[in-house]
């Protein structure tokens, strides 16, 4: 029906030539295929970025489409904003009027993610779903810049889920989730450096969760007042209205919006049970000073003893006796053997500090002997080789776990054929090195048993110039 050339993709990664035909589309890039059946498509979503040069098409797909081990929930598109596009559409007058009821036209031309999107929701029926106009960034974009796990991403709010793209892309549609709690988002962070950004965790009725980290600080009232119109349960209500004029709120919302009045009172009740239970504390506070006095004996003297102090304190008391003991007159200078006798008992008595245990050693490896035979590679170390090269040709941006993935998927899917030819080549490198590993066993075991026999015959030498000697000494 129509054909889209180098469309830039997010998800699935890199540039695909798009053809669109009656019940699917196929995408063909540099290394992979897919066919994607119309009736898997279930929702068409348009997502302009904060930075105004973009625009993401997002198809949700159910069931996902597969490459190797890898699944994906969504295709992502990608097109400047700016760009233009013109789309002519291979079919009769009159199938588009009785098929597609005038959802598609001959010629489609305008901003490139709009025909996209246009083309798509002809073929497929699907809606094209634009975010909440009331879901707003604090900048006016309509995305929130947060992360999801490792990596960074954009937050949008739609009429019935939230969507974080691009990686991983995740939806969450309201009626799945149970609650949503907002963390650091307390006034009395208000001056630490973590105050700059909050986190917000959202719950699965079926008991997971999802948190989306270093949120702005700045886009907190908006996304509060959004989870509030969409009347989403908000666990920590009392923490995450702290710094909004709910008053205004509910004067604002209209006379009979019972939750907006709900939220108030339960924020007002979790605010004055947590002013008692400061209050409570305050009066055990003044009750424990009344208690203290100062000179009376506690708990605290007990802790003191005699035999809690340290060695500086008992060596610093037992020379302030011992002068004592001296005072009255000094003693001749045999009659010192029990003062003697004291300092050594005193300083048997203070406890030696045990020697630090030394560092083990670490043992030094073994250095490779260069004529030693090398180990062959094997069937998918071969086949990694000579594909590496071209693999970086053909998406030069993969990082090196990227690209070790890649060609682990590429090995899977190759026909039997390739895989027995690599497999047959590393079979006979195996056999070969056998062979060498054998032989050089031998030749090292032959060297050493020559060596040997050298300092059996050096030994005997010496052993009869030393027998010659002594017949000598004899003589």
């Amino acid at each position: 029906i129509a054909k889209l050339d180098d469309v830039p993709m997010a998800v699935p990664r890199g540039r695909y030539e798009i053809e669109l035909f009656g019940a699917f589309l196929k995408l063909h890039g540099k290394t992979y295929d897919y066919k994607v059946m119309y009736s898997s498509v279930v929702n068409l979503y348009v997502l302009p970025k904060p930075d105004q040069y973009h625009v993401n098409v997002a198809v949700h797909l159910d069931p996902s489409i597969r490459q190797g081990a890898t699944f994906y929930s969504f295709l992502l598109m990608q097109f400047p904003a700016e760009e233009e596009l013109s789309v002519s559409v291979d079919l009769p007058d009159q199938v588009l009027r009785e098929k597609y009821k005038g959802k598609l036209s001959k010629s489609v031309r305008g901003p490139s993610h709009e025909v996209i999107a246009q083309l798509l929701h002809g073929l497929t029926g699907k809606k094209i779903n634009q975010p909440a106009p009331e879901f707003k960034a604090a900048g006016g974009a309509q995305a929130i810049r947060c992360a999801l796990k490792a990596d960074d991403g954009y937050l949008f709010g739609f009429d019935k889920a939230f969507l974080f793209v691009n990686k991983p892309t995740t939806l969450l549609p309201f009626d799945t989730l149970s609650a949503v709690e907002f963390k650091r988002v307390e006034k009395s962070a208000a001056g630490s450096a973590a105050s700059k950004s909050f986190d917000m965790v959202v719950y699965r009725k079926s008991g997971e969760s999802v948190t989306f980290s270093n949120i702005r600080r700045g886009e907190y009232s908006s996304l509060f007042h959004f989870l509030v119109a969409k009347k989403l349960r908000i666990k920590n209500i009392h923490k995450g209205a702290s710094g909004l004029d709910l008053d205004n709120e509910v004067d604002a919302a209209e006379p009979d919006d019972l939750h907006m009045r709900r939220v108030k009172r339960d924020a007002e009740e979790a605010a004055a049970l947590d002013d008692d239970d400061d209050d409570d504390d305050d009066d055990d506070d003044e009750e424990s000073d009344e208690d203290f006095k100062a000179g009376d004996d506690s708990d605290v003297d007990e802790e003191y003893e005699e035999d809690d102090c340290s060695d500086d304190e008992e060596a610093a008391m037992k020379k302030s006796k011992g002068k004592k003991r001296g005072a009255p007159g000094k003693k001749a200078a045999g009659s010192g053997g029990e003062d003697e006798s004291e300092s050594e008992s005193g300083e048997e008595d203070k406890p030696t500090k045990k020697a630090k245990a030394s560092p083990k050693k670490k043992k030094a490896k073994a250095a490779k002997d260069p004529n030693a035979p090398k180990k062959p590679l094997t069937a998918f170390f071969a086949y990694s080789n000579d594909m590496r090269p071209t693999l970086k040709e053909e998406e030069p941006g993969l990082s090196v776990p990227e690209v070790g993935k890649a060609l682990g998927e590429r090995w899977k899917n190759e026909p039997a054929e390739v895989r027995a030819k690599y497999e047959s080549a590393a079979a006979a490198a195996k056999t070969e090195y056998a062979a060498a590993l054998k032989a050089y066993e031998a030749e090292k075991k032959a060297q050493f048993t020559h060596r040997e026999d050298e300092d059996d015959d050096e030994e005997e030498e010496e052993e009869d110039a030393g027998s010659v000697v002594d017949d000598d000494d004899d003589e």
